[in-house]
């Protein structure tokens, strides 16, 4: 291999690596945005549920916490379709017309649905309606295999509320991301290899 090439290589090599770690950073900053915003999104709305059903059991809300989030005012209730997400005609499961989807779980680990959509229930989820525990957030799927984001909150006076979300969306704009993200990187590279064979020619 001529000194031409090997100096144009290298050159190409140190954009590739720079241009992936821009890459790298970039994508796990948006995953983490994306998945921040369904995080906080479920929880909020898993908090104002389990007020809700602790006031079904006769637990006063100030004997807890505060009133729903004002955030939340106006969201589509359990069972009432929200905004459209993903492409149409996709799911079969319930979710892909719904923005939240949401369950109960009583202190004997069954479940009621409030959605008419089964969430699954783990271990921690079944400690949580056994006694106060932290909220918790975590990635599952459904029996279709939707990927959904699963936040569960104990209830006050037993039980704990399940609310999910679908990551679709999500996943397809990170999808999407990882494409452009490639495609950038290689023109990075090929146009760090014609700088290169350039210099390398003067």
């Amino acid at each position: 291999m001529s000194l031409r090439w090997k100096f144009s290589l290298i050159i190409g090599l140190v954009a590739a690596a720079a241009a992936l770690a821009a890459s790298t950073v970039g994508y796990v900053a948006t995953r983490s945005q994306l998945l921040g915003q369904v995080d906080n999104s479920i929880s909020a709305r898993a908090a104002q549920l389990a007020m809700l059903e602790a006031e079904a059991q006769g637990v006063a809300v100030d004997e807890f916490g505060p009133g729903p989030n004002p955030d939340l005012e106006g969201s589509p209730p359990p069972g009432v379709p929200g905004p459209r997400r993903g492409r149409p005609g996709q799911g079969d499961d319930g979710t892909e017309n719904r923005l939240f989807v949401a369950q109960v779980i009583n202190g004997r680990g069954s479940s009621r649905q409030l959605d008419g959509v089964e969430l699954p229930v783990d271990s921690t989820d079944r400690l949580s309606a056994t006694r106060r525990t932290p909220p918790s957030v975590r990635t599952d799927r459904l029996a279709s295999g939707t990927e959904v984001r699963i936040a569960t909150t104990s209830v006050p006076g037993g039980g704990a509320v399940q609310v999910a979300r679908s990551l679709e969306e999500t996943n397809e704009t990170l999808s999407d991301l990882r494409n452009r993200l490639l495609l950038l990187t290689l023109a990075v590279i090929i146009a760090a290899i014609a700088v290169g064979l350039l210099l390398a020619r003067r």
